[in-house]
Protein backbone atom coordinates (compact mmCIF):
# COMPACT_ATOMS: atom_id res chain seq x y z
CA UNK A 1 0.00 0.00 0.00
CA UNK A 2 2.79 2.26 0.50
CA UNK A 3 3.63 1.84 -3.23
CA UNK A 4 0.35 3.46 -4.10
CA UNK A 5 0.58 7.52 -4.69
CA UNK A 6 -2.82 8.86 -3.54
CA UNK A 7 -3.74 12.22 -5.37
CA UNK A 8 -5.18 14.39 -3.38
CA UNK A 9 -5.52 18.46 -3.54
CA UNK A 10 -4.35 20.01 0.10
CA UNK A 11 -6.79 22.67 0.20
CA UNK A 12 -4.10 24.30 3.16
CA UNK A 13 -1.63 24.66 0.71
CA UNK A 14 -1.99 28.30 -0.54
CA UNK A 15 -1.53 29.40 -4.05
CA UNK A 16 0.51 32.06 -5.20
CA UNK A 17 -2.80 34.15 -5.79
CA UNK A 18 -4.08 33.92 -2.93
CA UNK A 19 -0.70 34.91 -1.15
CA UNK A 20 -0.90 37.94 -3.78
CA UNK A 21 -4.29 38.96 -2.93
CA UNK A 22 -3.89 38.48 0.69
CA UNK A 23 -0.69 40.48 0.76
CA UNK A 24 -2.72 43.50 -1.74
CA UNK A 25 -5.38 43.26 0.93
CA UNK A 26 -2.47 43.86 4.16
CA UNK A 27 -1.18 46.89 2.17
CA UNK A 28 -4.67 48.13 1.41
CA UNK A 29 -5.03 47.82 4.98
CA UNK A 30 -2.11 50.00 6.21
CA UNK A 31 -2.91 52.31 3.11
CA UNK A 32 -6.05 53.14 4.48
CA UNK A 33 -4.97 53.32 8.22
CA UNK A 34 -4.05 57.45 8.74
CA UNK A 35 -0.18 57.66 9.97
CA UNK A 36 -1.25 60.10 12.50
CA UNK A 37 -4.30 62.57 13.66
CA UNK A 38 -5.08 64.87 10.54
CA UNK A 39 -3.86 68.37 10.97
CA UNK A 40 -7.42 69.60 9.93
CA UNK A 41 -9.35 67.71 12.89
CA UNK A 42 -11.14 65.87 10.13
CA UNK A 43 -10.96 62.56 11.34
CA UNK A 44 -13.72 61.24 9.14
CA UNK A 45 -11.87 61.99 6.22
CA UNK A 46 -10.61 59.09 4.12
CA UNK A 47 -7.01 58.53 2.41
CA UNK A 48 -7.12 60.14 -0.85
CA UNK A 49 -5.74 57.90 -3.99
CA UNK A 50 -3.19 59.14 -6.62
CA UNK A 51 -5.46 60.21 -9.75
CA UNK A 52 -3.56 58.06 -12.13
CA UNK A 53 -4.77 54.91 -9.87
CA UNK A 54 -8.14 55.66 -10.24
CA UNK A 55 -10.38 53.66 -12.95
CA UNK A 56 -11.76 55.54 -15.65
CA UNK A 57 -15.17 54.19 -16.61
CA UNK A 58 -15.89 54.48 -20.33
CA UNK A 59 -18.24 56.83 -22.07
CA UNK A 60 -21.49 55.68 -22.85
CA UNK A 61 -21.61 55.10 -26.56
CA UNK A 62 -24.96 54.63 -28.09
CA UNK A 63 -26.09 53.92 -31.93
CA UNK A 64 -26.65 56.17 -34.44
CA UNK A 65 -30.41 55.25 -34.70
CA UNK A 66 -30.94 55.57 -31.21
CA UNK A 67 -29.31 59.03 -31.53
CA UNK A 68 -31.85 60.25 -34.50
CA UNK A 69 -34.56 58.60 -33.10
CA UNK A 70 -33.44 61.06 -29.39
CA UNK A 71 -33.36 64.04 -31.70
CA UNK A 72 -36.51 63.64 -33.46
CA UNK A 73 -38.28 63.03 -29.95
CA UNK A 74 -36.97 66.25 -28.60
CA UNK A 75 -37.66 67.76 -31.97
CA UNK A 76 -41.25 67.23 -31.38
CA UNK A 77 -41.51 68.13 -27.92
CA UNK A 78 -39.98 71.48 -28.83
CA UNK A 79 -42.73 71.88 -31.40
CA UNK A 80 -45.51 70.99 -28.83
CA UNK A 81 -44.14 73.18 -26.42
CA UNK A 82 -43.98 75.95 -29.24
CA UNK A 83 -47.31 75.65 -30.18
CA UNK A 84 -48.73 75.47 -26.62
CA UNK A 85 -46.99 78.68 -25.87
CA UNK A 86 -48.24 80.46 -28.98
CA UNK A 87 -51.98 79.22 -27.82
CA UNK A 88 -51.05 81.00 -24.92
CA UNK A 89 -50.33 83.91 -25.94
CA UNK A 90 -53.54 84.08 -28.80
CA UNK A 91 -55.16 83.14 -25.43
CA UNK A 92 -53.45 86.33 -23.80
CA UNK A 93 -54.46 88.60 -26.82
CA UNK A 94 -58.04 87.89 -27.09
CA UNK A 95 -58.75 88.58 -23.74
CA UNK A 96 -56.91 91.95 -23.61
CA UNK A 97 -58.89 92.66 -26.59
CA UNK A 98 -62.13 91.42 -24.70
CA UNK A 99 -61.19 93.75 -21.52
CA UNK A 100 -60.48 97.03 -24.12
CA UNK A 101 -64.21 96.40 -25.86
CA UNK A 102 -65.98 95.91 -22.52
CA UNK A 103 -63.85 99.21 -21.07
CA UNK A 104 -65.43 100.90 -24.33
CA UNK A 105 -68.74 99.62 -23.82
CA UNK A 106 -68.60 100.94 -20.31
CA UNK A 107 -67.74 104.09 -20.97
CA UNK A 108 -70.30 104.37 -23.35
CA UNK A 109 -72.74 103.44 -21.36
CA UNK A 110 -71.77 105.43 -19.01
CA UNK A 111 -71.69 108.60 -21.05
CA UNK A 112 -75.29 107.57 -22.10
CA UNK A 113 -76.49 107.28 -18.84
CA UNK A 114 -75.26 110.78 -17.63
CA UNK A 115 -77.76 113.28 -16.55
CA UNK A 116 -76.47 116.19 -17.88
CA UNK A 117 -77.43 120.02 -16.36
CA UNK A 118 -76.77 123.02 -17.72
CA UNK A 119 -75.37 126.11 -15.11
CA UNK A 120 -77.11 129.05 -15.84
CA UNK A 121 -75.33 130.80 -13.06
CA UNK A 122 -71.68 131.09 -13.81
CA UNK A 123 -70.85 132.10 -10.14
CA UNK A 124 -72.12 128.48 -9.40
CA UNK A 125 -69.16 127.27 -10.67
CA UNK A 126 -66.59 129.55 -8.85
CA UNK A 127 -68.63 128.03 -5.36
CA UNK A 128 -68.00 124.54 -6.07
CA UNK A 129 -65.71 121.80 -4.87
CA UNK A 130 -62.72 121.05 -7.22
CA UNK A 131 -64.06 117.62 -7.27
CA UNK A 132 -66.87 118.73 -8.62
CA UNK A 133 -65.63 120.66 -11.05
CA UNK A 134 -63.36 118.25 -12.84
CA UNK A 135 -66.48 116.47 -13.00
CA UNK A 136 -67.90 119.42 -15.20
CA UNK A 137 -64.71 119.69 -17.04
CA UNK A 138 -64.85 116.23 -18.16
CA UNK A 139 -68.16 116.56 -19.29
CA UNK A 140 -67.34 119.30 -21.50
CA UNK A 141 -64.28 117.51 -22.80
CA UNK A 142 -66.70 114.43 -23.98
CA UNK A 143 -69.30 116.19 -25.28
CA UNK A 144 -66.82 118.52 -27.42
CA UNK A 145 -64.97 114.95 -28.81
CA UNK A 146 -66.34 113.65 -31.93
CA UNK A 147 -66.87 110.34 -32.75
CA UNK A 148 -64.96 108.68 -35.76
Amino acid sequence: MSDQKVETENPIVPTEELIKTKVEQEKEKYRSIPSGKFKSGRVWKENSHKFSNMTIQKPHRSSWEKKMSLKNHRGEIKKYEDRLKEEKKEKKLELVKRQKINEERRKENERKAEIVQTVKNKAKLKRIKKKMLRKVAAAKKSKNKKPN
